[in-house]
């Protein structure tokens, strides 16, 4: 079929499933799949975890290797609550700076409202006097 296929392709009965003229119809072909290993990297809290994990499996030999091990990971946990502790306090500062900064933008833009709204607009024509028709003048200047 995929001989009088291409020897006759006016009257392929494959014609309606192209996209176009000059696409083909072949066998199916096994074709091999590579797959790339990706490492892993476990985080700093991970590799804390495992640390801590790996020293309260072996309780029976708890010699100097293991203690410093342990002084290891307790330093390691020390200082990412220091390095927490001083992102913290740079964030409060930054969090009280953009408030007093918006405090400053919200009394300037009230007093930017109260001043416009309560300049005159020198470019308005003012209303000419109605005597209404009699010598008294009805409207106020």
């Amino acid at each position: 079929m995929l001989a009088f296929s291409a020897q006759n392709p006016e009257a392929s009965p494959l014609r309606a499933r192209k996209q176009s003229p000059d696409n083909l119809f072949t066998l199916a072909e096994e074709t091999e799949l590579i797959f790339e290993e990706i490492e892993d990297k476990p985080s700093l809290g991970a590799q804390l975890l495992n640390n801590i994990q790996e020293l309260f499996k072996s309780k029976q030999n708890r010699d100097d290797g293991e203690f410093s091990t342990m002084g290891k990971a307790l330093e390691a946990v020390a200082e990412h609550s220091k390095e927490l502790a001083d992102e913290f306090a740079a964030e409060q500062r930054t969090t009280a700076d953009l408030r007093h900064q918006l405090q400053q933008l919200n009394a300037d833009f009230s007093e930017l409202k109260t001043q416009l709204g309560n300049t005159q607009d020198h470019s308005q024509q003012q209303r000419p006097v109605a005597s209404g028709g009699a010598p008294t003048i009805l409207t106020e200047f």
